[in-house]
């Protein structure tokens, strides 16, 4: 029975030609934010979670790193424990000599001949 909601009554009408399926009304209820670029390299069929979600917090620029930590009071310093720079997502992975060794094996490994560049100029 259809119930008064301030003058309004509420009703219930079954379409034909309309499919109920919960995607449907999900899909109605979301805010569907705007592809990035980088969502290939992160959530492919293959990959391994623990790793998406490394490379995810790192393309969002959430890595804990140390001037992170460092910001929220929860280290003393955020200096890099290798090189004694301030550690940053771009120091830890492009900066820093330890880690600029460990990117030219690679590189020399996929047969690509070049100095390691930033974040944003080696995954595009």
């Amino acid at each position: 029975m259809p119930s008064n909601l301030g003058g309004y009554y509420d009703r219930v009408e079954w379409f034909e030609t309309y499919q109920h399926k919960t995607s449907n009304v999900w899909n109605g209820l979301r805010e569907v934010p705007n592809k990035v670029w980088w969502w290939k390299l992160v959530w492919y069929s293959e990959n391994i979670p623990k790793y998406s979600f490394t490379n995810w917090l790192l393309c969002l620029g959430r890595l804990p790193t140390r001037d992170r930590l460092y910001s929220w009071e929860m280290l003393d310093e955020d200096k890099c424990c290798y090189c004694q720079e301030r550690e940053s997502n771009q120091h830890l992975f492009f900066e820093c000599q330890y880690s600029a060794v460990v990117w030219r094996k690679l590189l020399m490994y996929l047969k690509e001949y070049h100095d390691p560049q930033g974040w944003e100029l080696e995954v595009r």
